[in-house]
């Protein structure tokens, strides 16, 4: 009888409970995980995309949109293999070249519809009316010899949105009688709306400031003058100039007497700007008037601020004076310096990962910031 007894196993293990996925939650599961690091590949191409494309970088930009399509497809591909392995190959190959023929239409669409920034081309193919200024033939005789006394240097050439086709054709008059002597030339590009320039002036990078300029633009901006050529007094000191660039700004002529404009720097233009908050503003009485910006700005993006580093913040008007910090210190502000409205900010100690610059800037009426440039990425 004791053969008879029946056998007993032992009882299953209590707490644990056996892992069972549906077919569903599988694929759910191996879509999230294949397809989440590529769409977070398309959105960071999108914000690069806009950057890129916001001042130069065209060819850049495309570079961009091309690595979104990839991903694109490999998306549709993932979505394809998981959700609808059932189907026939061919169907699945034909969803397959749908989806990545819409998805391109859709990128070369975006492509076709951002702005992109202008060289202008000649303004006029046909005969050039009497009234338009040109550079004479005895003044180009006065001029060449000087240009191939310092060839291969570089001259940027700057026009303002708005200028006529008389100011275009001038400005590619140089363009032309520039690279016809062996200098290298860049443009003619137009600036900011915000920007009005006359006659011709000429900037230099604010590391000549104090410093005498480079021979080869010493010479050619004393022999422009020397042969007649309505130029500003002097040179401008542009801190987001290029020190092997003399830049060019080309504008309509004026009168005689007409009063110069205020110097135009391409700083305006914000080439890499960073993001800061400056939305308090403190006014203190006493025996006068101060008026106190708190702006906290933000390090460039995955890189903490650095000793050295260097940040031009542009004001709306001039600034009085700057709190001291142990985080920074200024060169050189108000109306002493070379951009009343800038300040050269260096970055005296290394910051934590994220952690922002705090300035206190002080003026006798009411300012904002403009915009920060983060000039260690010129």
């Amino acid at each position: 009888m004791a053969d008879m007894d029946p056998e007993y196993l032992p009882p299953e293990p209590t707490g644990i409970v056996p892992s069972r996925f549906t077919p569903m939650q599988k694929r759910i599961f191996i879509t999230g995980v294949s397809v989440g690091p590529l769409l977070w590949f398309i959105l960071w191409g999108f914000n690069e995309f806009t950057s890129l494309r916001g001042w130069i970088q065209v060819v850049a930009s495309r570079l961009v949109l091309l690595g979104m399509w990839a991903a694109g497809v490999c998306v549709i591909a993932i979505i394809v293999c998981v959700w609808f392995a059932r189907l026939r190959r061919k169907l699945a190959i034909g969803i397959l070249i749908a989806g990545s023929l819409i998805w391109a239409a859709f990128l070369v669409t975006l492509d076709w519809l951002a702005p992109k920034p202008q060289v202008i081309a000649h303004a006029a193919s046909h005969e050039r009316p009497a009234d338009w200024r040109i550079i004479k033939d005895w003044q180009k005789a006065e001029l060449a010899p000087v240009l191939e006394q310092f060839p291969n240097n570089t001259l940027r050439i700057i026009v303002t949105s708005s200028a006529p086709d008389e100011t275009v054709d001038y400005a590619n008059q140089f363009k032309d009688f520039f690279h016809a002597h062996q200098w290298n030339v860049i443009g003619p590009e137009t600036a900011a709306t915000d920007q009005i320039v006359q006659n011709i002036q000429l900037s230099l990078s604010e590391q000549y400031w104090g410093k005498p300029p480079p021979k080869a633009f010493a010479a050619v901006e004393s022999q422009m003058r020397f042969i007649g050529l309505r130029l500003r007094s002097s040179f401008v000191i542009d801190p987001l100039v290029s020190p092997n660039e003399l830049v060019m700004w080309v504008g309509p002529e004026t009168p005689p007497g007409f009063p110069e404009h205020i110097p135009l720097s391409i700083g305006m233009a914000c080439q890499h700007p960073l993001q800061f908050t400056d939305d308090t503003m403190h006014f203190f009485g006493g025996g006068g008037k101060d008026f106190v910006r708190w702006v906290r700005i933000k390090p460039p993006a995955n890189s903490p601020f650095s000793t050295g580093q260097k940040v031009l913040v542009v004001l709306t008007k001039p600034a009085k004076s700057v709190a001291t910090s142990e985080q920074f210190s200024v060169q050189s502000l108000g109306t002493v310096m070379p951009r009343p409205y800038a300040l050269d900010v260096t970055v005296a100690k290394n910051l934590k990962m994220g952690e922002p610059l705090d300035m206190k800037i002080i003026s006798d009426e009411e300012l904002r910031v403009k915009c920060v440039v983060d000039r260690s990425s010129n």
